[in-house]
């Protein structure tokens, strides 16, 4: 029995940590042909992705109209109204309905609307905003 055979009792030892030798030299370069293949696998996901999504564009464009549409239904009401008090109530006036009414407004977008509005937006444009980011990016690479 030689010295090889009692470090590596078999040859499946032997070849297992010449494979794994081999392979930890691949890992150490990334070809171009690696690379490309790299890229074509992010192009499929992608392609995956875009029709997985797509039952759900549908609810998504409807989400984006119906937050979109209260924020700014609040949006106009509250400005109106702010004009309205200029001009109904008197400069020297303590209350004014209209500015009180514009503020009360204004306070429910800030806590209750602006929030999911904000973030429906992002979900909904979002996707496009990151995709012509990144080809701004490579375009200027």
């Amino acid at each position: 029995m030689s010295w090889w055979s009692k470090i590596f009792p078999s040859t499946k030892s032997a070849d297992s940590l010449v494979k794994a030798a081999i392979d930890s030299g691949d890992a150490l370069f990334y070809t171009e042909e690696e690379k490309e293949a790299g890229r074509a696998q992010m192009r499929e996901w992608y392609i995956k992705l875009l029709g997985a999504m797509q039952p759900f564009n549908v609810a998504m464009r409807a989400l984006a109209f119906i937050v979109g549409g209260i924020w700014a239904i609040h949006l106009i009401v509250s400005t109106v109204l702010y004009m309205l008090a200029v001009v109904i109530c008197a400069p020297d006036a303590e209350v004014c309905r209209a500015a009180m009414a514009a503020a009360s407004i204004d306070n429910q977008l800030t806590k209750h609307i602006n929030s999911p509005f904000y973030l429906v937006m992002v979900f909904y444009f979002g996707a496009a905003g990151v995709n012509g980011a990144i080809r701004t990016w490579q375009e200027k690479k």
